[in-house]
């Protein structure tokens, strides 16, 4: 028979393996589900999410095997561009493109022939070819010999041509049309978990936890498809949430991951021989600073903020950001059937709305942006499909732009054909070329002015007889893509354009200003900067337009200011009495 103490033992062993079973339950439950866990704490989770799913989204958009072929190998393509307007009277409904193309990966050979047609006729022809470092043009009709330049001596050429420094501001060092914005786009799982702690930080010592709560078994709608979601909740007043996101930008401004990734888009512009005299880090510093100061102007109230992080089957599916001034949202999902996610966001004080959807299934690409403020809806539309079967291939684009009383829609179709050899390969010759970079000076100068003679006149024969320019120029008005001054004039700005505009100099008005917040006030103007006058010995004159520039006004102001590093300034804007928009600055020169 068992003793007392005997029974003692085992009801006390039997308890402590109870507990531990208990125990071992509640870590794996914790560890692997939600349970137990505080809900800012899970909040965090979800939220600390959306960089996994918005890298996994953009991860692999190309269609692989279409787009793969494209860069290796040898094929041959076919490409056709058309243009419809809904006014069937337009006449640029009668323009087509055509490109037949030769592409050689394994030589570094391509070569592509441009072909504008007027309904059947063929009105205009170049010829493109590109064997190493060399590229040719060959103007059919006007030249019978292509024109060659080596690639990395364009800038030089046209140099000794008689091209002054300011002609060749914008000219590439050399023709190079390398991009992958993709690899820029990829974190490292460091990276990832560095920002991850890095914010969820700034909110965790910033907010209190009693501020945080869940909304169980919500229904939401994303794309079309309704989910049962769990919402977490961060609730604030409006100046707390103000306070919050101003935390969060300032971190941003020195975030090292962060300006790494726009450093090396920077470096690959500038690889490509764009945006050599654009500062993308200080454009982005300037406007987090523009949108501080935004918000601590406007920094007061007691009206009710939320961030709300809606989690289904443990992925996180939208992240809702609600404030008395607007509401942004990202909504994400993957499953068997493709990769979706939509950016949108209302401004509560205007009415705005704008939304950016990207859509990509087994059988197409979309992205889709699309505004709708005073009342006015406008969308631009990118449709992209591809089919790649063994050796061949086609892929159709359609562009579109359409808004309330205005459509207008591109479509490019190209077939693809892999070949085991070029046939009919182009191959330049001497007899068939003229290498500028091998001329004397004084013959360079005259095939350089022949070349640019023949060009104008034929795009004026063009333009005079065969393609109707305002026909073209309506086109291009319907998406935005170019605008004239008197449209512009006659038809006005909204109040939020004006705003918005107005702001951008608003924020730099201030007194005893000193030499770096100067250069950074001719940074931010010099893109509207059109002329710099004196008034006296101590004001100076900006003036402000919205669509023009002059940069050698802006080098000489920066000159000015740098040379001048001990002294202060007032700044204050002024306006143009007719349409209430910034047209200029004046600045007073403070006695040292």
């Amino acid at each position: 028979m068992m003793t007392r103490k005997k029974r003692r033992m085992l009801l006390i062993i039997s308890i402590i393996i109870v507990i531990s079973i208990l125990l071992g339950i509640f870590i794996v439950l914790y560890i692997n589900t939600d349970m137990f866990k505080p809900n800012a704490n899970l909040f965090a989770k979800y939220i600390g999410q959306n960089l996994e799913n918005v890298e996994a989204i953009y991860q692999n958009t190309e269609n692989n095997k279409f787009d793969s072929t494209l860069k290796q190998g040898k094929y041959t393509t076919q490409t056709q561009i058309t243009v419809s307007d809904e006014d069937e009277q337009n006449s640029v409904n009668q323009l087509k493109i055509q490109i037949n193309g030769q592409t050689d990966k394994t030589s570094d050979y391509n070569y592509q022939d441009i072909n504008l047609l007027n309904e059947q006729e063929n009105i205009a022809e170049v010829q493109y070819i590109q064997e190493g470092d060399i590229n040719g043009l060959k103007f059919t009709g006007l030249f019978d010999q292509y024109i060659l330049i080596e690639n990395e001596s364009l800038k030089e050429v046209l140099k000794r041509a008689g091209y002054t420094s300011q002609e060749l501001t914008n000219i590439p060092d050399d023709i190079n049309l390398d991009f992958d914005f993709s690899s820029i786009l990829e974190f490292s799982e460091e990276e990832k978990q560095t920002l991850k702690t890095k914010y969820l930080t700034i909110i965790n010592e910033n907010v209190s936890r009693r501020r945080f709560s869940k909304q169980s078994n919500q229904v939401i709608s994303i794309d079309d498809k309704n989910l049962r979601a769990n919402a977490y909740v961060l609730t604030l007043t409006k100046e707390q949430f103000n306070n919050l996101i101003i935390k969060i930008l300032e971190e941003m401004k020195q975030d090292e991951i962060v300006l790494s990734k726009i450093e090396q888009i920077q470096a690959m512009l500038q690889d490509n021989n764009l945006y050599k005299d654009v500062d993308l880090t200080q454009q982005f510093t300037a406007k987090l600073d523009d949108k501080i100061s935004t918000i601590r102007r406007n920094n007061i109230g007691e009206e009710e903020a939320k961030i709300l992080v809606y989690e289904n089957n443990g992925n996180t599916v939208k992240t809702t950001i609600q404030s008395p001034d607007y509401e942004m949202s990202i909504e994400i999902l993957q499953d068997e059937t493709g990769k979706y996610s939509k950016i949108s966001y209302i401004d509560n004080l205007s009415a705005e709305e704008k939304s950016f959807t990207y859509k990509n299934t087994l059988e197409e690409m979309s992205i889709n942006y699309s505004n709708n403020e005073n009342g006015k809806m406008s969308q631009y539309n990118l449709i992209v499909s591809e089919l790649m079967e063994e050796n061949s291939g086609t892929k159709n684009i359609i562009i579109g732009y359409e808004d309330d009383s205005n459509s207008v829609q591109a479509t490019i179709e190209q077939t693809i054909s892999q070949e085991k050899n070029l046939k009919n390969k182009v191959k330049l010759s001497g007899e068939s070329t003229i290498n500028l970079s091998e001329l004397d000076e004084e013959t360079l100068k005259i095939i350089i002015d022949r070349i640019k003679t023949g060009v104008t006149e034929k795009i004026n024969e063009i333009t005079t007889s065969k393609i109707n320019v305002e026909d073209l120029k309506k086109v291009l008005e319907k998406p935005g893509i170019i605008k004239s001054r008197q449209d512009i004039q006659v038809s006005g700005i909204t109040e939020t354009e004006k705003n918005r505009f107005n702001s951008k100099f608003e924020i730099l008005q201030g007194e005893n200003l000193e030499n770096e917040s100067m250069l950074r006030l001719i940074e931010t103007v010099k893109e509207n900067l059109i002329n710099v006058e004196i008034a006296s010995n101590v004001e100076l004159k900006l003036k402000i337009d919205r669509y023009d520039s002059n940069e050698e006004m802006a080098e000489a102001l920066t000159n000015f200011i740098e040379e001048s590093r001990n002294r202060k300034y007032n700044v204050k804007t002024e306006y143009d009495e007719t349409t209430g928009l910034v047209n200029g600055l004046s600045i007073i020169i403070q006695e040292n």
